[in-house]
């Protein structure tokens, strides 16, 4: 199977649960509210971001790095449907997971893909049997966000006198 090489795997950390998982679902779904905690964060962020762009004038352009990778770590953490190898889309289609959960608001469509992403981890059988992964940010993710996040704050507090709440 053909590994998809990212530059954000080092700030995510990923779980397999196969089929097979006790209380899977309950499991999965406690994943899919607290990811979705962590991209309103995100997005609190990149709002700030941007309203400092278009408020006070900030340059963003040396920023951008920065903007792009938390784009791509939002984007990221969610739970990911693996395809059992028996399943009509794998086999028709060889497409090897889905993303699970609200579908995509554009298309109502789901994200798909038919490569291993590294941020989901070694495949540890997952593929031959089916499951979830959810990637979620790991310790050196927080860290990175909280860093980013304290910049934005002190920009923020240094073009307006009231900072953003955390």
């Amino acid at each position: 199977m053909e590994t998809k090489e990212t530059h954000i795997s080092p700030w995510l950390h990923s779980i397999q649960h196969s089929f097979r998982t006790h209380g899977l679902f309950t499991t999965i779904d406690d994943y899919v509210l607290r990811i979705e905690t962590t991209r309103e964060k995100i997005n609190s962020v990149l709002n700030t971001f941007y309203g400092l762009g278009e408020k006070s004038g900030v340059n963003l352009t040396s920023y951008h790095g920065r903007i792009g990778n938390m784009h791509a770590i939002r984007d990221a953490i969610g739970v990911y449907g693996i395809y059992h190898p028996a399943h009509k889309r794998r086999m028709d289609s060889n497409i090897l997971w889905h993303s699970y959960g609200p579908r995509l608001q554009k298309s109502n469509a789901r994200k798909e893909g038919k490569e291993w992403l590294d941020y989901f981890g070694q495949d540890d059988g997952i593929t031959d049997v089916g499951g979830y992964v959810t990637v979620s940010l790991s310790d050196s993710g927080i860290l990175y966000l909280n860093s980013i996040w304290e910049g934005v704050s002190s920009l923020s507090s240094s073009y307006d006198d009231t900072t953003v709440a955390t």
